[in-house]
């Protein structure tokens, strides 16, 4: 016969795990909600562009959403007949869900963006860079704050599938500041001081293919 001594002890040890295994449960149902996120925002229509960088972006603004930059993209002095110049958004909860990721037009149409200035290239190869880069932007204004918990898995979690799919090498996840020295903040310091860990997790086995 068990004591009841024993039943408490169970039981003690029992409560005592239980909030880490929940913790660990929950951790687990918003990485697959991040993941299933991902990709239902990666499809696209038609045949993929051949994809060889990633440019990541702050919105420079408190809060936004799709539909504000695609109105204010299209208005204005920029006048984009193709509408806003991102491919993803990832949102801070202001105007989407904090870490929410939408594709834009241009991603689902699988056109060229125009979040960077479309006289640069390639370094290595002397392509047009705005005609192979994925265009990222964060909302906010990484200046000022820093990236939400929440968008920095998302976006880690976007880049890795994209440097796996497209083969992009580690090197060529910039931020716009990098793609265009001189010429802006963006994406702002917040989000400068990740970048490096973000391009360099995951899709190590990719590296040898994209530099071809």
């Amino acid at each position: 016969m068990i004591s009841l001594r024993t039943v408490l002890a169970t039981l003690s040890l029992s409560l005592a795990l239980w909030p880490g295994a929940a913790h660990a449960q929950r951790r687990a149902r918003d990485a697959q909600a991040i993941e299933d996120g991902v990709e239902r925002a990666l499809a696209h229509e038609g045949r993929a562009r051949r994809w060889r960088h990633i440019v990541l972006h702050h919105s420079a603004t408190p809060g936004g959403n799709v539909a504000a930059f695609e109105a204010w993209h299209r208005s204005g002095s920029r006048r984009f007949a193709l509408g806003m110049a991102y491919h993803f958004v990832i949102g801070n909860g202001r105007g989407m869900r904090d870490g929410e990721l939408v594709a834009g037009s241009r991603w689902r149409r699988q056109q060229q963006g125009a979040h960077i200035a479309a006289r640069l290239r390639d370094e290595q190869t002397g392509a047009n860079l705005a005609a192979e880069s994925i265009g990222v932007c964060l909302v906010g204004n990484f200046e000022h704050a820093a990236p939400t918990r929440a968008q920095l898995a998302t976006l880690r979690r976007l880049v890795r599938v994209l440097r796996q799919r497209y083969a992009i090498a580690a090197e060529r996840v910039r931020g716009h500041g990098e793609v265009h020295p001189g010429h802006t903040a963006c994406p702002g310091r917040g989000l400068r001081s990740v970048r490096r860990a973000l391009g360099e997790e995951g899709a190590d086995s990719t590296a040898s293919a994209a530099r071809r």
